[in-house]
């Protein structure tokens, strides 16, 4: 046990010696522009490594994973029921601003990929005369569609850029506590009914960010 013990240490120092940290955090993520229309608030949970080389420079890796509800209003006609589920991988490159401060304030910016699946449970109120078309819902429908196929489960993965800023402040030992905000565009995909213009499912993001780096 003793041999263990002292084996993790040493692996740990040697990963600290050589830039390697891991991240684990969650916080609160905010659909705004068409999303916030259609999306609350959602929670998010967050883990993530990188590599720093340089005094300033790092290499980060974060997965997230989040849920949303759906605005009842946001799907006409009709009251919609829902939830939308939200994954990203994101690839950043970090900057310290000031890597000899006791707290570290940094930027990131980098690409992402997003996964977004949007399930509709219900649609009270629903009217089949008229057409159910959101992209951000995931749904287009012509006029007269039943609603057995409004309702269901759909999702699509798209390419995505993220940008954000956060501190880190030292804990105990190489434990610290940090807090930071981004902003993650999504590229979406088009949507039309016969004889009218496309749109283009496009969200944006912010999610706010509480945890540990170690």
């Amino acid at each position: 046990m003793i041999a263990l013990a002292a084996l993790g240490t040493g692996l740990a120092a040697a990963a600290e010696d050589r830039g390697l940290d891991a991240r684990l955090g969650g916080g609160v993520a905010f659909p705004v522009g068409a999303a916030g229309d259609r999306f609350k608030p959602g929670w998010q949970a967050t883990a993530g490594a990188s590599f720093a080389f340089g005094g300033r420079l790092a290499l980060r890796l974060d997965y997230s994973h989040g849920r949303h509800k759906v605005i009842g209003q946001s799907l006409a006609p009709g009251f919609a029921r829902g939830r939308q589920q939200l994954q990203h991988l994101d690839l950043d490159l970090r900057l310290t601003l000031d890597p000899g401060g006791q707290a570290l304030f940094y930027v990131l910016a980098g690409p992402s990929l997003v996964r977004r699946r949007v399930e509709i449970t219900d649609v009270a109120g629903y009217q089949p005369a008229q057409a159910p078309c959101d992209p951000w819902l995931m749904v287009c429908e012509a006029a007269g569609a039943p609603l057995q196929r409004v309702v269901g489960s759909r999702g699509g993965t798209d390419a995505g850029l993220n940008a954000g800023v956060g501190v880190d402040v030292p804990l105990t030992g190489s434990l610290r506590f940090f807090v930071e905000s981004r902003w993650l565009l999504v590229h979406g995909r088009d949507y039309r009914l016969p004889g009218t213009a496309p749109r283009r499912s496009t969200a944006v993001y912010l999610p706010l960010t509480f945890g540990l780096r170690f």
